[in-house]
């Protein structure tokens, strides 16, 4: 069924609708954006990293997430950001506004408007790519576009693993030529008021009206959770979110574990230890079993599933 003007013009009914039988579920787009799907209906999941270059009409968003399951957004990035930077909802262009990292509460570099939304300089490099016949792993540093917004940043990587269709495990790794606090923030969809986030005992939960999150959290030093909202002017309500906060410090790890579920469905139990070489996690979720290391003692973390 047509559900926008131009698909009205060209929608002909008689026409069945194909899909191409070698239509990959994993491929990286220019500028360099991660996409994986576990398959092509409404109901299967998606994963989206921003790694890559500058592009026309772009946001300040690298290395920032997206993740869909069950019909539904579960980590967000907030539509109908404004173009004139005058207007509140400008701030949905930057950094902040986006399923990403910020030091001392501070995005990359983006311009302020005075090039409309032409390409800044920001830049993220994809480091690592592989994909296997169930899951995806991608890792993307990000640090010369901080560094260009005068943040010491050595190392802001981010490595995603994605478990098809309902595990997706977010490490991110910030190494700071001096000491400086961390967040990282995951946007809720909530466009129709129907995204919810809420503390839970490791973490938080995203609740939408199909589907719902669970992630639990493990940093190096001591951290908070917190529920915030954009400071968008009359609407702050409408954009949630969840804030990992870290306090200074030159070297930040902090992982995301994250299970996907219907409405209603039950969340397996996965758990994380850290010891000197990295990460160790286990458990399982939705049937799977998982026994999953990540070796963070190299530059690009050697990951084994």
């Amino acid at each position: 069924t047509p559900t926008t003007f131009w698909a009205a013009i060209w929608f002909d009914p008689s026409v069945p609708a194909r899909r191409s039988a070698d239509l990959p579920l994993d491929r990286v787009i220019f500028p360099g954006i991660v996409v994986s799907r576990s398959g092509w209906n409404a109901s299967d999941s998606v994963v989206s990293l921003r790694s890559g270059e500058p592009e026309n009409h772009e946001h300040a968003d690298r290395n920032s997430l997206i993740f869909a399951a069950h019909g539904e957004r579960l980590f967000n990035d907030p539509y109908k950001a404004n173009y004139m930077p005058t207007d509140p909802k400008w701030h949905l262009r930057l950094t902040a506004a986006h399923s990403a990292v910020l030091i001392d509460g501070q995005g990359h570099i983006y311009h302020h408007g005075e090039e409309g939304t032409n390409a800044s300089t920001a830049r993220a490099i994809l480091q690592d790519y592989r994909i296997g016949r169930d899951w995806m792993i991608a890792v993307s540093d990000a640090a010369e576009a901080y560094q260009q917004a005068d943040l010491p940043a050595e190392r802001v990587q981010r490595t995603v693993i994605f478990l098809k269709p309902d595990i997706l495990i977010v490490l991110d790794r910030v190494a700071l030529s001096e000491p400086r606090p961390v967040q990282v923030r995951f946007q809720v969809s909530n466009d129709d008021g129907k995204g919810q986030v809420a503390i839970c005992e490791h973490g938080f939960t995203v609740s939408r009206p199909h589907a719902a999150l669970h992630s639990s959290v493990a940093t190096l030093q001591t951290r908070t959770i917190e529920i915030a909202h954009l400071p968008v002017e009359g609407e702050e309500e409408k954009y949630p979110l969840a804030e990992i906060s870290c306090p200074a410090s030159n070297h930040h790890e902090i992982l995301s574990i994250a299970t996907a579920t219907p409405t209603g469905g039950t969340h397996g139990s996965l758990t994380c230890e850290h010891s000197e070489s990295g990460w160790h996690i286990q458990g399982e979720h939705a049937g799977r079993a998982i026994d999953l290391t990540i070796n963070t003692g190299t530059e690009i973390p050697q990951i084994s599933i």
